[in-house]
């Protein structure tokens, strides 16, 4: 995992520079700001408004964003690991002077001393060396032209250590001096072993924090797989819908068209209805027809018997003519048979004249009946095909709506099986999102053991990053 210095500066807020002090006719340069002490709760209280800044974890929250606001809390956590490092060797090497400056040991080191270090003995080491060559060769050969420069070197020290400067001998403060430096010795030792442990801690919390990385990882991969698996189950229920939507739109187009088959079976059978009065109107003009017919029948029969007759008649009546005419010829010699004959031919003539008028109205009566016969035949002809078309067309319809009627127990059965085959895809895709539903609680479940064990990881972390600021204060205070 890459370390990135993103949050530093916003996580661990340096305080301002101390003005630079002046002790005579010395002058000390100011503390470095890595080791300068700062105030508990001020920091203590930013430090955590910055962390739940850079958690953004708010009211509402998923697997997903506290996930990733875990790993950036991991990795800031890393940062501030690194610095504190940082510190620790800062702190070590300071230590390390201190102990080449003193060379004494003792149990009573004050809480404070930390304080007294970090403001103390990071000044100019030849300072504090001509301050204890001056001890040394007043101690071995005190002068009294020495006395005033070595008095004023000494409550110089004293002050700088915070040691009473009240008038007292200056063997008294040599004296609190060296105790003071003896307990420093003792000091740095524990100040060794508290750096240890918290080093020995830090590398615990090191390989935890790697650990919950790979948790995260895992977790994350995880969320991941699920987030996809819920996508395609999502996908195929949406495949699904419109599957469902395009079946139902089929269907409705079956029940239109079901609809319109109806309204026109419904309009065949209204029109076989009146196509079967129309028979039967039909039927019944071809009864009278064919009474009619028959009728007719005799009627020519009569007539035609009534022809012969007539016929008979008039070759009768052509022999007499012909018999009268012989006769007319052979008495035409005498006057009065001339007469005779000539009235008897006149009447003939009228009798042959009304008869031709008859046969000529028997024959102009045989033509009408033949016509109006004509006439009959071609109307029932004309029936019978019109029947004929009726029939036919009655056996389209019971055929279509055969057909229809067919194709609606197909399109019955085709909208149960989509039915069922719905029914079906619901299951699954409820099965789906149940386990889906799970994997997800699963994963919450996860996270937040997760983040109670980051909230633990992190308080322990607060309680060792603040207890060195926390004893040093207090032992400024008392």
């Amino acid at each position: 995992m890459s370390i990135t210095p993103k949050h530093i500066n916003r996580l661990l807020p340096l305080m301002a520079e101390k003005p630079v002090r002046n002790k005579g006719n010395l002058v000390y340069p100011p503390i470095k700001k890595t080791l300068m002490a700062r105030p508990v709760d001020k920091f203590k209280t930013k430090k955590v408004q910055n962390e739940a800044n850079a958690l953004g974890l708010g009211p509402e929250t998923n697997p997903v964003r506290t996930a990733r606001s875990f790993k950036t809390f991991v990795r800031t956590s890393k940062e501030r690991v690194t610095r504190l490092e940082k510190t620790i060797k800062g702190n070590e090497t300071l230590l390390k002077a201190c102990k080449g400056l003193t060379e004494v040991s003792g149990p009573l080191a004050p809480d404070g001393l930390a304080d007294l270090i970090t403001s103390t003995w990071s000044k100019q080491k030849h300072v504090i060396s001509q301050l204890k060559n001056d001890i040394q060769e007043l101690k071995e050969s005190p002068k009294d032209s020495l006395i005033g420069h070595s008095d004023e070197s000494i409550m110089g020290l004293a002050r700088m250590m915070d040691v009473d400067t009240t008038p007292s001998q200056t063997s008294t403060m040599v004296s609190k001096m060296k105790v003071t430096f003896i307990n420093l010795k003792d000091m740095v030792k524990v100040k060794e072993e508290k750096i240890q442990n918290l080093r020995d801690r830090e590398k615990t919390k090191t390989k935890r924090i790697v650990e919950l990385q790979n948790e995260l990882d895992n977790l994350q991969t995880k969320n991941l797989d699920l987030a996809l698996d819920l996508q395609e189950a999502q996908d195929k229920r949406q495949t699904a819908d419109n599957r469902v939507f395009d079946f139902e739109t089929k269907i409705r187009d079956l029940e239109t068209d079901i609809e319109k088959k109806t309204c026109e079976n419904e309009d065949l059978l209204q029109r076989y209805e009146e196509a079967g009065e129309v028979v039967l109107g039909l039927q019944t003009d071809l009864d009278e027809t064919k009474q009619n017919n028959e009728s007719l029948n005799l009627q020519i029969k009569d007539l035609q018997a009534r022809e012969f007759k007539k016929d008979d008649h008039i070759l009768t009546l052509e022999k007499d003519l012909a018999n009268l005419n012989q006769m007319m010829n052979l008495d035409s010699k005498s006057e009065d048979d001339f007469m005779k004959s000539k009235l008897n031919q006149s009447a003939l003539k009228l009798q042959k004249i009304s008869f031709d008028q008859e046969l000529k109205n028997l024959r102009s009566d045989g033509h009408q009946r033949d016509y109006y016969v004509l006439k009959l035949e071609q109307d029932i002809g004309n029936m019978q095909k019109e029947k004929d078309e009726l029939y036919q067309e009655i056996q389209n319809s019971f055929s279509k709506d055969r057909k229809t009627n067919h194709r609606e127990d197909e399109l019955k059965q085709e909208i149960e099986e989509l039915k069922e085959e719905r029914i079906e895809q619901d299951l699954k895709l409820k099965d789906t999102i149940s386990k889906a539903d799970e994997e997800i609680f699963e994963s919450k479940k996860r996270v937040s053991e997760v983040q109670v064990q980051k909230i633990e990881l992190d308080s322990k972390l607060k309680v060792t990053y603040y207890s060195p600021f926390v004893e040093s204060q207090k032992g400024v205070r008392s």
